[in-house]
């Protein structure tokens, strides 16, 4: 007797789909243990349950580095594409929008859709572009802010030792005054009276 086949679809009753959930994604990670045991490759999966508690399995020693290499590669593309006149309309198109944000609520939408199966991969790629786009833009955002930062920071402390500088400059120029005035009184004859 075979297994029924099972809609895919979201799943209503909450201890189902939680046990559904536990299930699937243990069995996710023993299929990502394996894959990297049996063909020696670096595999990293992140999983979010819908209560925001993560859940990862990574082949390598840190998922950072998993990360890290896939950054890479995807800037690596990027970059190669941005020579593509295809590359171009994707920017056009990114531009349309008005933040990384709205990016993030349309990808959803179309993942999220009924008709998510008929995403094909020239889709979802035309959606990670567009996403690597936005993201690339929000680092270089980030970067320039901090950038500011500092320069700001850079030019308090400038300021600070400016006004500590003109203060010790007073502090040696009073001093001297001073040891001239000592100097000067001891210079002049003083009188003693004899008795």
């Amino acid at each position: 007797m075979g297994r029924k086949k099972v809609a895919i679809k979201r799943i209503e009753d909450k201890s189902s789909r939680q046990v559904t959930f536990s299930k699937r994604r243990n069995g996710l990670m023993k299929k990502a243990r394996e894959l990297s045991i049996l063909c020696d490759v670096e595999i990293g999966v992140i999983v979010f349950s819908s209560s925001g508690k993560l859940y990862q399995y990574c082949s390598d020693s840190s998922l950072n580095k998993i990360v890290d290499k896939y950054t890479r590669h995807i800037e690596l593309g990027v970059a190669s594409l941005n020579a593509d006149n295809e590359a171009e309309s994707y920017e056009v198109e990114l531009e349309s929008w008005k933040s990384f944000a709205q990016l993030v609520q349309i990808i959803e939408i179309e993942l999220e859709d009924p008709n998510q199966e008929q995403l094909g991969v020239n889709d979802l790629i035309k959606l990670e572009t567009q996403l690597d786009h936005a993201l690339t833009h929000v680092k270089a955002k980030k970067t320039e802010l901090m950038m500011d930062s500092i320069e700001q920071l850079r030019q308090k402390q400038d300021n600070v030792l400016e006004k500590e500088n003109d203060l010790l400059k007073e502090e040696i120029e009073a001093t001297k005054n001073n040891d001239d005035e000592v100097n000067g009184q001891s210079n002049q004859p003083t009188l003693r009276l004899l008795h």
